[in-house]
């Protein structure tokens, strides 16, 4: 790339996830393109977030790093807290999730919080929101937790099972090798409930 984009186009890049907007950032810097690319973490600019693959590591490489980290920290922090739309929340979840990777103690903690708050929901359509996320961090010392909120839920509202993935299909746990995951056109869910879910179900079963 010769010339760096003009806002205009570098906004269509990356609402249409371009390897442009990337590489401009890369050659150019983020300072002159720093809101769009907040934008785009903090709101899914996916055209359809079930069949497109997610966009949080190729987000999270246009700040990590930068000078203006501490705002997109902040900021992500901040919307995870209070978003509700699955999508934008699945999306800040894993953006959390490679923040804490890197060491970034409120995103680690951000992101524990949320993934309990989902799990306490079990039966609703986004209890699975940020399971995923917290594992790849925590590995299987996260599990019990998860697990005992699944159950509490469980208990009080019966078994309207979503299909919620915890341990057997995360990535990256010690110990376990990586399992074949079904991609968005799925919704982003395994084939089957994991172990962790069905250990709470099967404390609440009254058979």
């Amino acid at each position: 790339m010769k010339e760096p984009l003009t806002t205009e186009v570098f906004g269509a890049a990356i609402r249409a996830g371009r390897g442009r907007a990337y590489l401009h950032v890369r050659q150019f810097g983020l300072s002159a393109v720093a809101d769009l690319v907040l934008a785009a973490c903090l709101k899914d600019q996916r055209y359809d977030p079930q069949f497109e693959e997610s966009r949080a590591s190729w987000l999270f490489s246009m700040f990590d790093g930068a000078k203006e980290y501490p705002s997109f920290s902040s900021s992500s922090v901040n919307a995870l807290e209070r978003e509700t739309n699955t999508w934008d929340s699945q999306q800040l979840c894993e953006l959390a999730a490679l923040m804490a990777k890197n060491g970034d103690a409120k995103a680690h903690e951000a992101l524990r919080a949320r993934a309990f708050r989902q799990a306490e929901t079990a039966g609703s359509d986004d209890d699975w929101v940020g399971a995923d996320s917290l594992l790849s961090v925590d590995g299987l010392s996260a599990v019990p937790d998860l697990v005992r909120r699944y159950g509490r839920s469980l208990s009080t509202h019966g078994h309207k099972f979503g299909d919620v993935f915890i341990g057997r299909t995360s990535p990256g746990l010690p110990g376990q090798p990586e399992t074949p995951r079904r991609t968005h056109a799925s919704h982003g869910y395994p084939a089957s409930p994991s172990p962790a879910r069905r250990a709470a179900s099967e404390r609440t079963d009254p058979g």
